[in-house]
């Protein structure tokens, strides 16, 4: 009897018809070392749910041999730094690899904004995040900022950051020549400022509001150490909007 083979489609990354494979938005590695992690929120289907998010549009070549190894990186990452809460009033001496960490927190980025918009800008550097393209200097920025657990006023139960998020950061007013994309790894929190088109010249006084509205210190090209203080953003400021907007749907997923 005639088998038939699994249909092809354009790979999202390198765009070579193939056979597609399965990729978590969050790496095997992350999922087991973050077992608070336990419920996944779908912005594209406005829904909790406790199972694993993936999306089926990446050849086996991309998936296993490059972005399998970026994600090994960040686990490596996470033992290092993400697993332990920092510490108020401290300072974290950050040690990195540039190109593995930016190209593991765009792979991130890529993967989560095209399952709302396939026609994503960040496709654009897809390039890099492969690997076969240098850094492009001219359409990003990277800051890492540290946040501790805090106890809320009223003497509430401390709140710990033992999540994990990836998506666009939003400013007060809105501006449409540049994206901004946020990571966070428990207390780790990294904003990755992204201009798609580096030929449009914002104004002088716009440029300094959005970079003074993203947290952080600099991430360098050069991956030089840098030290981090503990102490903002506040967790709170940063995380406890998205709950309070969308908090029903993390209580109706309790209750199933």
């Amino acid at each position: 009897m005639p088998t038939l083979d699994r249909p092809t489609t354009p790979c999202a990354y390198c765009e070579r018809e193939s056979k597609p494979t399965r990729e978590h938005l969050w790496p095997n590695g992350f999922i087991e070392r973050v077992p608070s992690y336990n419920l996944r929120f779908s912005r594209r289907a406005n829904k909790v749910f406790a199972g694993d998010l993936t999306i089926k549009d990446v050849c086996a070549t991309c998936n296993n041999e490059v972005l399998g190894g970026l994600d090994a990186y960040a686990c490596e990452m996470f033992d290092r730094y993400f697993r332990d809460f920092a510490v108020a009033g401290t300072e974290v001496l950050f040690e990195y690899d540039f190109d593995g960490l930016l190209r593991w927190l765009l792979k991130m980025s890529f993967n989560t904004a095209r399952t709302l918009r396939p026609d994503t800008p960040l496709a654009m550097l897809r390039p890099y995040i492969l690997g076969g393209a240098p850094f492009p200097s001219e359409l990003l920025s990277l800051t890492l900022d540290i946040a501790p657990p805090v106890t809320p006023s009223g003497g509430q139960r401390e709140l710990r950051p033992s999540w994990v998020r990836c998506g666009e950061a939003k400013l007060r007013n809105s501006v449409d020549w540049c994206i901004i994309r946020v990571v966070t790894i428990k207390s780790f929190n990294f904003f990755v400022l992204f201009t798609p088109d580096p030929e449009v010249a914002a104004p002088q006084e716009e440029l300094l509001r959005v970079r003074h509205a993203i947290p952080g210190q600099p991430v360098w090209p050069d991956s030089r150490p840098v030290r981090i203080p503990v102490g903002q953003p506040s967790v709170a400021r940063l995380h406890l909007h998205h709950y309070f907007a969308e908090g029903h749907l993390y209580d109706a997923a309790r209750r199933r």
